[in-house]
């Protein structure tokens, strides 16, 4: 059960793509993340962090 919660549960996956002027709004836990960027055979990753007092709007360069 514990698996379950931890591993399926208490994650957040998401796929999906930006809007016209390159933007993506998402709902998440608070913790740390790995966000993969594909676009035009690049694929670039960056790790945030969400937290309750912290930043919540973040930018990725390409």
């Amino acid at each position: 059960m514990l698996n379950e919660l931890i591993n399926k549960e208490w994650k957040t996956s998401l796929s999906a793509k930006t809007d016209t002027g390159g933007k993506l709004q998402f709902t998440g836990f608070y913790g740390d993340y790995l966000i993969t960027v594909k676009t035009k055979g690049k694929t670039i990753q960056k790790k945030i962090q969400l937290s309750k007092s912290g930043n919540r709007d973040f930018t990725i360069s390409l």
